[in-house]
């Protein structure tokens, strides 16, 4: 994705996969989850969520916790349940490599510098209003929707069972709002 910064310029971003292996096994229980970087005049520097699950998927990095029962968190929840946000994480990039001179190509018609990042060090991560990168995304979902995705892989047969039994075609049981998942960042592999 493109980066178009007043500080840094315009050039491609990429994050390569193994990029947060170190810091996600290390850091752990140092990492929050925040909405806007901590920088919402309203919410603040409040953590939304402890996280349960931090892992880096085949296109991305991923981390999820279970929302907190607060008046700051029931303000956001309207925006995420329609998706109107998207996610990021503060970071310090503590491996990379750059082209500055790649040419034009189909990815990059504008034969941008690209940026390929393949260490950091992982501070907060969560929703965000306007996002770096415009695939990444911040979703809600129930603790039962939860248990049902890792039903259905063990049992077909019980987790159809399961849908028609609620009158449901699609894994979402109980319309509760309990559980964030956010994308922490898409690794560009079209680069």
């Amino acid at each position: 994705y493109e980066i178009e910064s007043y500080w840094e310029g315009s050039f491609l971003e990429r994050t390569v996969r193994g990029a947060f292996a170190k810091t996600m096994k290390e850091n752990r229980s140092n990492i929050k989850i925040l909405f806007d970087h901590g920088y919402d005049p309203t919410v603040g520097n409040k953590v939304l969520c402890a996280v349960e699950d931090l892992a880096e998927d085949a296109d991305s990095a991923r981390g999820e916790g279970r929302l907190f029962d607060t008046s700051y968190v029931r303000d956001l929840l309207p925006g995420l349940e329609a998706g109107v946000y998207g996610s990021s994480f503060r970071f310090r990039v503590t491996g990379e490599s750059w082209d500055d001179e790649p040419g034009e190509s189909d990815h990059n018609p504008k034969g941008l510098p690209e940026r390929t990042i393949s260490k950091v060090r992982l501070y907060e991560f969560g929703p965000v209003t306007f996002p770096a990168n415009p695939e990444s995304t911040a979703k809600l979902r129930s603790l039962t929707d939860s248990y049902y995705e890792r039903l259905m892989p063990r049992d077909v047969q019980a987790y159809d069972a399961a849908l028609r039994a609620v009158g449901r075609s699609k894994p979402d049981f109980t319309g509760r709002r309990w559980a964030l998942g956010v994308q922490l960042h898409d690794d560009c592999s079209r680069l």
